[in-house]
């Protein structure tokens, strides 16, 4: 993929991460929504995140958030549009916590 594709997926990453970082957001939209959009913009193969779009820190946050994703999908039985649902499972805490360390840590 060239470096201009990487970055325009990139600038809808950023976008995700931030809606993702906020309980609300995300009930507002449905925690199925919320998990599925990641998929519209990220590609989970490590082959995708790389040098010089991605640093390496970012690389790692990116990681991480996406063993969070993995874990509020399989920890999800049924749509969500609640925030204080959302804020109350284990899963969907770290899922915003990841989200919020990659949007205002690394990517702006």
């Amino acid at each position: 993929m060239d470096t201009l594709t990487q970055q325009r997926i990139r600038n809808r990453l950023i976008e995700y991460f931030d809606w993702a970082a906020s309980f609300e957001d995300i009930a507002e939209m449905g925690a199925f929504e919320t998990i599925n959009s990641w998929e519209d913009w990220a590609d989970c193969d490590s082959s995708f995140f790389v040098e010089p779009v991605f640093s390496l820190s970012e690389q790692k946050e990116i990681r991480d958030f996406y063993t969070a994703w993995n874990a509020a999908s399989d920890g999800t039985p049924k749509d969500i549009f609640d925030a204080k649902t959302l804020s109350d499972m284990e899963c969907w805490r770290e899922f915003r916590t990841a989200a919020e360390a990659v949007s205002y840590t690394h990517l702006r």
